[in-house]
């Protein structure tokens, strides 16, 4: 939340920061679970939920707008289908990769759902130099005053977000061809899907951009059951795929 106001203020630094700060003290549970004296599953579910908890409060008192609430009743029943609906959208669109971890963990086994996961990761990780984009590309088109005939340069956006997407995969695959072990032996063990996963980096981020053009032409209604229906059809479907193929191996194309 912190995040989405400080973006919709224009404070794209802290907006950011917060990002780098919660990622940051994440990364630290994670560097003293793997260095410390215990390694269960109890330890980390402690060292997660406190590195949560202190990145939160954190965030909050560090980036938060220094302004004074207001509470207009009125004003939040206009918006409140508008909020309701982006709200419903944006869980649904975070929670995707998560019921695909259940899913798998469920369907399959833990080498499996492990598997599935880092190519998950791997696919986040080459989607981040667009992302930022996507609310400079926002904030141009509220500027504009959300001009409709602008197809022709929406196309070329997209275009260039599909290929800055699918170069870094690429780019990543490559650099894993030439050092197997550069990012651990869980990764190795994932990267035989990668070649076919070539398209996925991109019709993923391409998603996420329709997504924001949704909300900013205030389509929320769309926009929330397209992303529902999504996390349904991609639940089903993922579980439909494991039960029937069961190899990991055999399902690279299909995911």
């Amino acid at each position: 939340t912190v995040h989405q106001i400080n973006n919709g203020l224009g404070r794209y630094t802290a907006g950011s920061l917060v990002i780098v700060l919660a990622v940051s003290i994440r990364m630290g549970a994670a560097l003293v679970l793997a260095f410390g004296t215990r390694h269960d599953l109890a330890h980390w579910i402690t060292l997660y939920t406190a590195a949560n908890a202190f990145g939160a409060a954190l965030v909050f008192a560090i980036f938060r707008p220094r302004v004074r609430l207001r509470f207009d009743r009125r004003l939040m029943m206009a918006r409140f289908k508008d909020s309701f609906l982006f709200a419903l959208s944006f869980f649904a669109f975070v929670a995707q990769a998560e019921i695909d971890k259940v899913v798998m963990l469920s369907c399959a086994s833990q080498r499996a759902a492990g598997i599935y996961a880092i190519s998950a990761r791997i696919i986040d990780f080459t989607a981040v130099p667009v992302r930022t984009f996507y609310v400079l590309y926002v904030r141009k088109i509220i500027r504009e005053g959300r001009p409709r005939r602008i197809l022709a340069r929406t196309l070329t956006v997209e275009a260039g977000i599909a290929l800055v997407t699918t170069a870094a995969f690429l780019g990543l695959v490559a650099v894993l061809t030439l050092q197997p072990h550069l990012l651990g032996r869980n990764v190795e063990a994932a990267f035989a899907l990668f070649g076919t996963m070539i398209a996925v980096p991109a019709f993923k981020s391409l998603t996420e951009f329709h997504a924001e053009l949704f909300f900013v032409y205030e389509e929320m209604t769309v926009r929330a059951v397209l992303a529902v229906s999504s996390v349904l059809l991609r639940a089903t479907s993922l579980a439909i795929l494991v039960t029937w193929i069961g190899d990991v191996d055999l399902l690279g194309p299909w995911l």
